[in-house]
């Protein structure tokens, strides 16, 4: 398969109010090539994900499905 060359747009304009641990994690999750692209444990761990404040419903529930409401 081949992709087409694109002209790289700026995420900071195209993003308008994302702040900066978001932005890289937005580029590390957009990357083409999948050696080059973050996993999902990778991305977790940067900035933006590692400082927000765990809930309830997204701490370790043992790996059980919550019930619907």
């Amino acid at each position: 398969m081949v992709f087409e060359d694109y002209p790289k747009k700026n995420l900071a304009k195209v993003l308008d109010g994302v702040g900066e641990e978001a932005l890289e994690a937005i580029k590390m999750m957009l990357k083409i090539s999948s050696q080059k692209r973050g996993s999902a444990a990778q991305v977790l761990q940067m900035g933006f994900f590692a400082r927000q404040e765990r809930t309830p419903s997204t701490q370790d529930s043992g790996n059980k499905l919550s019930p619907l409401p």
